[in-house]
């Protein structure tokens, strides 16, 4: 299963990296730190399933690129993609509006609330599997 991380943060990079592995050895994990470079990796990679993501854990708040400019982007390639990843939002939002849009959105599989944990892990690499 292969998971790619968007995510500012170089730091939560580095924990959610650690989470996951710590639930599933066997996981290829890429991350970005840049929301552009991820849509640009997926564009490149349009043609091959194996080189695309199952999941996607999202985070929204972020400089240049938020999540939500991402989604939109997204929405413009999707159709060309070989394999269309699950989107998991990973915010440390509270804000009922957002996480309103959050729940609401069609794109959005499903929100895991920061600190990303073992447990979040464990239980979203069941649900897609």
């Amino acid at each position: 299963m292969k998971f790619v991380i968007i995510e500012n943060d170089e730091i939560c990079v580095f924990i959610n990296k650690k989470v996951l592995l710590k639930a599933n050895g066997h996981l290829e994990i890429d991350a970005f730190t840049k929301a552009q470079d991820a849509l640009a990796y997926l564009a490149e990679n349009q043609a091959s399933s194996s080189r695309l993501p199952d999941v996607i854990l999202l985070d929204i708040n972020m400089p240049v690129m938020s999540g939500w400019d991402f989604l939109n982007a997204f929405s413009e390639i999707k159709h060309k993609l070989a394999k269309v990843p699950a989107i998991y939002v990973l915010s440390s939002t509270l804000w009922p509006p957002e996480l309103e849009r959050i729940s609401s959105h069609p794109m959005i599989s499903g929100f895991i609330s920061k600190p990303f944990k073992v447990e979040n892990a464990l239980q979203l690499i069941e649900e897609v599997t």
